[in-house]
């Protein structure tokens, strides 16, 4: 099990509200990964197409799908060579919106090992690693009942959480709601704990 904890971190929903986007600009974020440089574009719609293209002075020209992935949160795009020239995209992006924030959080990540004895071994039993489940709890001033009154636990959230504020390094992460609890300190303050299980691969930015 490895844990990470921090101070900042920010919740993000979406409705259905998205915005498309045509021949935006992007920038090298590491190696041959591009990112999109629009921050208000970089979480891409997973059920809709994007299209990527590379420009120099003279043409703008379509990459074939099969040459890149997408990282839809984040807004990234992995090429499996260095692209000749710059970089340009077209998608649709969810319009985001801050919903919360966290005073102080924890990072768990757990890895499944199912054990792979076999005749031989010696005496010792072996593993082998599974599939990783990344879990992120939270606590912050409780302000209203927006979670317990609202939250359909069916709705996706972007969990980030800052390990470096001041220079935006962070973990970023598409969520499930999996327990919310309120409580009363002695000093009258009312403070609220979330968990949330993570869907899919974190991701981790710079910029």
């Amino acid at each position: 099990m490895a844990v990470i904890s921090g101070t900042v971190g920010r919740l993000y929903s979406h409705g259905t509200a998205v915005t498309a986007f045509t021949n935006e600009e992007c920038s090298v974020l590491s190696g041959d990964s591009y990112q999109i440089d629009d921050t208000a574009k970089r979480w891409w719609r997973p059920e809709s197409p994007i299209t990527v293209y590379t420009a120099d002075a003279s043409s703008t020209v379509a990459v074939d799908s099969g040459d890149y992935t997408r990282r839809d949160l984040g807004g990234v795009v992995e090429f499996d060579s260095t692209p000749a020239g710059s970089v340009q995209v077209s998608g649709t992006a969810y319009n985001m919106l801050q919903v919360g924030g966290f005073r102080e959080w924890e990072i768990t990540v757990d890895r499944d090992m199912p054990e792979s004895t076999r005749q031989g071994s010696g005496g010792w039993r072996t593993y082998e690693p599974g599939m990783a489940t990344y879990a992120v709890s939270a606590n912050g001033f409780w302000i209203d009942d927006y979670f317990i009154g609202t939250v359909d636990p069916s709705v996706k959230w972007i969990v980030v959480n800052y390990v470096d504020y001041d220079n935006s390094k962070r973990y970023e992460a598409q969520t499930y709601l999996t327990s919310n609890n309120v409580s009363t300190e002695p000093s009258g303050l009312v403070e609220e704990s979330v968990e949330f299980r993570c869907v899919g691969q974190p991701q981790y930015y710079e910029s």
